[in-house]
């Protein structure tokens, strides 16, 4: 692309129509080529709209996708070292020149299971500097000794990522590795998905999770107290609309949850128009906020499940 940039000569209405027939890569090209050459793209890009996936593993990948004419590009580098991840200056211009080309609406980081260790908490800096951050996703590193856990970096993101649209953290911590409610911070994701959670508590939910819509913990046995500390916050006008928490501690009753809350068992709803899912006795409850907006709390596998969206049955 570099020979045919005397394209920039031409007048403005071609040059738009050129380049909006170009795909991303050519696109991100010209950009790089000149602060004019950005400027142009930009404008002419101002009304698309970008998803930039950023993927850390052995193979750094970085895939551009246009949503409005699926155009995508994708960049990758092979067995990068660690001082290759971490070269800030190179990186944070790319970041900068793909904020300034493609203003991308959502930005995802996804740290797969083999990466140099340490460059989440290097790494999310630099990225919120410049992109807002909608989605990450973090894996245990593969092949990190079992007498390091990820407890650091686990209470790193927890702290650092609490206002991220979808975050979902899958990293295995030490025994004793506890965030106390006081020391927790206020989620306000879209989704957040907890794996090895056995820290978390019903007083969580009262907290430091009443403003998330979708959550899923995974880590530890609950018992009914926690459970219906856990309902009465939802009863309570929380905003969670889809939970879930594995699993029940064994020989737990589940009416025994309901102890104290005005529920009514329910044995059939619709979770979509097309199928019922049926309950056995006592594995269903529907619970009400203050206004009037109904849950239905049940039972499944072991796990205790939150749902708002559904229909009940006609008789």
């Amino acid at each position: 692309m570099a020979n045919s940039f005397p394209m920039l000569r031409l007048p403005l209405i071609v040059m738009e129509k050129t380049i909006r027939l170009m795909d991303v890569s050519d696109q991100y090209n010209m950009a790089a080529i000149s602060k004019r050459g950005q400027k142009l793209v930009r404008l002419f890009l101002s009304r698309d709209t970008f998803k930039v996936v950023y993927c850390f593993l052995q193979t750094l990948s970085i895939h551009i996708r246009n949503r409005k004419t699926h155009g995508l590009l994708k960049i990758s580098m092979e067995n990068p070292t660690p001082e290759e991840y971490v070269d800030m200056e190179s990186l944070e211009r790319h970041i900068e020149c793909l904020e300034k080309v493609f203003q991308p609406e959502s930005t995802d980081l996804v740290f797969r299971t083999k990466r140099p260790p340490g460059l989440e908490a290097r790494l999310i800096p630099v990225f919120e500097k410049y992109l807002v951050i909608t989605k990450l996703i973090v894996y245990p590193l593969i092949d990190q000794p079992k007498t390091e856990p990820a407890d650091e970096l686990y209470l790193y993101i927890l702290k650092k990522c609490c206002k991220i649209s979808c975050l979902y953290i899958n990293l295995e911590t030490t025994a004793d590795f506890k965030v106390p409610v006081s020391e927790c911070p206020n989620f306000s994701c879209d989704t957040l998905s907890l794996d090895g959670a056995h820290w978390v508590t019903g007083d969580h939910f009262v907290n430091s999770f009443k403003n998330v819509k979708d959550i899923d913990i995974c880590g530890r046995s609950v018992n009914p107290k926690e459970a219906n500390k856990f309902i009465k916050s939802w009863i309570s006008g929380c905003q969670i609309e889809t939970a879930s928490w594995y699993c029940f501690e064994t020989g737990t009753r589940f009416r025994d949850v309901f102890r104290s809350i005005d529920a009514i068992e329910i044995r059939e709803v619709y979770f979509d128009p097309t199928s019922v899912t049926r309950f056995e006795e006592g594995k269903a409850f529907v619970v009400k906020q203050a206004d009037g907006k109904e849950a239905i709390v049940y039972e499944s596998r072991n796990q205790l499940h939150l749902e708002t969206k559904f229909s009940r049955v006609s008789e």
